[in-house]
């Protein structure tokens, strides 16, 4: 993680940010939540995932979604089972789609000013969301980056 903060998210996210903690779930259901930004405290809390954990009723779009970062869905009895393949896979969905959407509380919530301050649930998620796939990006271009070079790099 440390690697991805110091590559990919702009110090601006991270200015203010007290910690970045790692905690046992709340709840047996994972997801409930993935994480939550604390703003008085300027923290955010990462709940622990298990390899591989059952969503009960998803849309279908949230399982296009996971796969389309390479999970694995399977449907068992009381749900959808989802599961990682490659390590690097649920790193880059974990680090996207939850901890750069918790920065991106952060974000708005350090730079209200400027950013706009806190308005309704759904008009803060949708900002979240605007900031992590903007983390996204840059991950993935870092990624293309590297793929380009070595693919450009004489074989020996």
């Amino acid at each position: 993680m440390r690697f991805f903060l110091k590559t990919d998210v702009p110090k601006e996210f991270l200015h203010g940010l007290r910690s970045i903690e790692l905690r046992e779930r709340r709840d047996r259901r994972v997801g409930q939540p993935y994480a939550v930004y604390w703003p008085d405290e300027r923290v955010i809390v990462l709940y622990s995932l298990p390899p591989a954990w059952v969503v009960q009723s998803p849309s279908a779009k949230h399982l296009a979604h996971l796969a389309s970062y390479g999970a694995v869905t399977t449907e068992i009895p009381g749900g959808v089972e989802v599961s990682w393949e490659r390590r690097v896979d649920f790193a880059t969905w974990f680090f996207i789609d939850v901890v750069a959407h918790e920065l991106g509380h952060h974000y708005r919530n350090q730079y209200k000013g400027t950013v706009g301050a806190s308005g309704s649930t759904p008009h803060e998620e949708w900002q979240a969301e605007l900031w992590a796939r903007r983390i996204g990006a840059r991950v993935y271009a870092r990624r293309k980056r590297k793929q380009n070079g070595a693919a450009q790099k004489p074989a020996t």
